[in-house]
């Protein structure tokens, strides 16, 4: 009876509300003209405090809290952007602050909650643009499903670790190092490092503008700019199409993958690399068709989404940058309904569970509601993989590892296998402006990220690996795939700021000792190891196959015989 009296009071204050906003659409507004009108009543001496959140894309600005302050007398706001670890703040009066959070919410966010001294108002804008104003205590049935808003807000923690703090004498070690080799070719573009300081190159960096060609070939064939970006590539790319009688629409062959790009942009520099679980497309938009029978589902975020299917090629559409992961039956679909303080439910890939995706915030929230794979949902399948923590004898005297960048595809291939073996690498992650920290790398998670501790064995957090790959014209003008992988955490960040990663000591344990070696350069471990395959292979699996034991170690068995020599040959 007293739930039956709550839920009735509460339907009332709803039906309240959503009056307003009908009558508000009786006078000829708008969506968000309803949203304006709303703001200019609450933004006033009686908010203690606003936050916008659901955040339409995950890498930009995730959640904004505005709270009333005075200077010198008179009302400001003041706001505070987060992004990733960092925080900005601004202030600004009534009429900036309505015309931002109009901004951020027709442009950035799902969900905006407003809390006065009176009341709690929550504003949900579904991905069509329609606008759902809820206020007070609020408990909805619908269908069964039992919607209660807390009337409290809970104090997000940040669980990141703190990064190793870097060496910052290691800039003037670098430096001297670099000094001392004019003659070496750090990055393996056929432009010795003397070279490179005389034409501003990075050493380090084959393609320092990152246009496609190599430094050396800019220098030498193109006679272009190394450091300012040309459409050469591009150009060349398209005149060979021209002149062999081929269009953008012609499809082409990569690895038996078949290709049909969307412009001359994803023709010349698309690529394809393998990952832990499928492929990675970088810099290619358009269909791919694989040269088997699969399911291909893009993944982003522990979240796998689908996929535009064209029946008759049985191709695939891909946006830049999308991880695949393809499985041999189609992947089931739930649509995740999550409450404060209550289980994740979990609604069937129909019309209800769709409209609640439509109108409800994908996160941030207090009500979510999302669409996933049911595998997201389970708990994984594949474990972390952690070798027992121990220290490598790390010379840091020794400055060799200031020439190397290991970033290649093989250089992590080769650091996952000697975790396998229960070893721990010592990485050395430099930055330019901030100097070098030296840590241990001691494991990786089921998406592939690196696990690392600090000199003390103390763990510190992971490094997010994200693997890359681009067209690239070398020193003898010929134009072939690159690829390398990018790295993010412990406040380093390679794609954005340049930072190097140097893995440069490991231990090698048997019955009766342990020590350690250095690991040769980067180009010699790849030369050394030409005789490795594929870094990974594919994992075509369905939804509902979970291997056995003896499977698992027949296809562990399998893989270490297919990459028993990169263990080896890379020296430590």
């Amino acid at each position: 009876m007293i739930l039956r009296r709550i839920c009735q009071l509460s339907l009332t204050r709803i039906t309240h509300q959503v009056s307003r906003a009908f009558d508000l659409k009786r006078k000829g507004t708008g969506y968000m003209e309803e949203l304006k009108i709303l703001l200019e009543e609450c933004v006033c001496e009686k908010l203690i405090h606003m936050t916008a959140s659901g955040a339409r894309d995950k890498d930009g600005i995730s959640k904004v809290r505005i709270r009333p302050v005075l200077q010198k007398g008179s009302l400001m706001f003041q706001s505070a952007a987060r992004k990733g670890k960092q925080e900005f703040h601004s202030n600004c009066d009534r009429d900036e602050l309505i015309g931002d959070v109009m901004k951020f919410m027709e442009e950035d966010f799902r969900q905006l909650q407003i809390q006065m001294q009176d009341e709690l108002i929550t504003v949900l804008i579904s991905k069509k643009g329609k606008v759902v104003l809820v206020t007070g205590l609020v408990i909805v049935c619908l269908a069964g499903t039992i919607y209660v808003p807390p009337l409290f807000y809970h104090t997000e923690t940040d669980n990141s670790t703190m990064p190793i703090t870097p060496d910052v004498s290691a800039i003037k070690t670098y430096q001297t190092y670099l000094k001392d080799h004019p003659n070496a070719d750090f990055d393996n573009d056929g432009l010795k490092n003397a070279l490179e300081s005389e034409n501003g190159t990075d050493p380090r960096k084959c393609d320092t503008d990152g246009d496609g060609v190599t430094d050396y070939a800019e220098l030498y064939i193109t006679e272009t700019s190394p450091v300012n970006a040309s459409s050469v590539l591009l150009n060349q790319v398209a005149n060979n199409d021209k002149k062999e009688g081929n269009s953008l629409s012609t499809p082409y062959k990569v690895d038996d993958i078949i290709f049909w790009p969307d412009d001359y942009k994803s023709k010349s520099f698309g690529a394809v690399v393998r990952t832990m679980w499928g492929y990675r497309f970088c810099n290619f938009t358009g269909w791919v068709k694989f040269p088997e029978k699969v399911y291909a589902y893009g993944y982003k975020n522990g979240r796998h989404y689908e996929l535009q299917h064209r029946e008759n090629e049985d191709a695939w559409y891909i946006d830049s940058d999308d991880e695949i992961r393809l499985y041999n039956s189609p992947v089931t679909f739930v649509h995740c309904l999550k409450f404060p303080f209550i289980n994740t439910l979990y609604l069937e890939d129909n019309g209800f569970g769709k409209f609640l995706t439509d109108v409800l915030p994908d996160d941030g929230g207090l009500v979510t509601c999302h669409k996933a794979a049911m595998a997201d949902t389970q708990p994984k399948t594949k474990e972390d993989v952690m070798a027992a923590l121990k220290s490598p004898l790390i010379n840091k005297e020794d400055p060799s590892r200031f020439g190397q960048n290991m970033n290649t595809l093989k250089d992590l291939s080769w650091v996952r296998k000697l975790i396998e073996a229960d070893q721990c690498v010592a990485v050395s992650l430099y930055s330019s402006n901030a100097g070098e920290a030296i840590g241990i790398v001691y494991g990786y998670t089921k998406d592939g990220n690196l696990l690392v501790a600090d000199e003390n064995l103390k763990t510190v957090g992971e490094l997010q690996i994200t693997e890359k790959g681009m067209k690239r014209m070398d020193k003898d003008g010929n134009i072939a795939q690159d690829s390398w992988f990018e790295f993010k955490g412990l406040g380093f960040d390679s794609e954005k700021y340049g930072d190097r990663i140097s893995f440069f000591a490991s231990t090698i344990t048997d019955s009766d000792s342990e020590e350690s070696s250095v690991a040769p350069s980067a180009v010699e471990a790849a030369q050394a190891a030409e005789t490795e395959s594929e870094e990974t292979q594919v994992y075509h699996e369905s939804q509902t196959e979970v291997e056995t034991e003896e499977e698992k170690i027949e296809t562990e068995k399998e893989t270490e015989n297919e990459t028993e020599t990169s263990v080896m040959t890379f020296g430590f």
